[in-house]
């Protein structure tokens, strides 16, 4: 009896299921592994927060310091109150991660060494890499193709999204209070009523979608009118007289 051959037609069907079935895999994988992308940055987020409560509750400065070598992070008390990573420091928790640490940056996109930020007591405010003029830090994580990002604040600790490139003053009231231009650095002590501002903008705005499109749509129309405002008295007071109920609502929700 002769054995029948494959024709074309089952061939063709043995090749379709079997696309479907590696496409079904692709795709399971895939979403597999960006659900494990989002576990890892709500963990890390989550972590984060807790850092600067337990700062600001228990009196002590407390480091979260990055392995980008092994994908991991610790999380250490300042046991002798030094405000310097060292062996005497108390190790609190240790957290290994599925997902890539890929960098550690600053907000203009350099590496930052050592990987490590330190949550003052009390204040709970972020200083970067020992340094005090760095406004805040860029976490980026990717996995499976895919990528998040978190950043930490200087002042007000974390929110969630990209802010690579993101303008860091609030170019209308810095006009207001201090006459200062958009684009032009600030000299002296920034005015209590910007930092109640930008405070309330990382809190509320920075980490949700439709604030960071309102600061989308803010950083493109708010330059030309901050420099109207800037050089002009009238103006400036004008626009006092304004925010003084935003700012007033605005540090009773973030606290002062």
């Amino acid at each position: 009896m002769r054995k029948r051959g494959v024709t074309l037609i089952e061939l063709l069907i043995g090749l379709s299921i079997s696309g479907i079935l590696f496409g079904m895999t692709m795709l399971s994988m895939s979403v597999l592994g960006r659900q494990r992308l989002t576990s890892e940055t709500v963990v890390l987020s989550s972590n984060i927060s807790w850092i600067r409560e337990l700062a600001k509750t228990q009196r002590y400065n407390y480091f979260l310091s990055f392995n980008l070598s092994d994908e991991s992070y610790s999380i250490y008390q300042d046991s002798d109150d030094d405000e310097s990573f060292d062996v005497s420091d108390t190790l609190v928790k240790q957290q290994d991660m599925t997902a890539d640490i890929y960098s550690f940056q600053d907000f203009g996109g350099n590496n930052l060494t050592p990987a490590r930020i330190m949550f003052s007591k009390v204040s709970g405010a972020a200083e970067i890499a020992g340094d005090e003029d760095n406004e805040g830090a860029l976490i980026t994580i990717k996995h499976a193709g895919g990528q998040k990002e978190i950043s930490i604040f200087r002042d007000t600790g974390y929110g969630r999204g990209s802010r690579r490139g993101r303008r860091s003053g609030c170019f209308i009231a810095a006009a207001a209070y201090s006459g200062r231009k958009s684009g032009t650095a600030g000299t002296g002590k920034k005015p209590e009523e910007v930092i109640v501002l930008e405070k309330f903008r990382d809190m509320y705005l920075s980490t949700n979608y439709w604030g960071r499109e309102f600061e989308r749509f803010y950083y493109t129309v708010s330059p030309p009118l901050a420099d109207y405002i800037a050089e002009r008295d009238w103006a400036r007071t004008t626009v006092r007289v304004l925010l003084k109920p935003v700012v007033w609502g605005a540090k009773r929700l973030t606290g002062g």
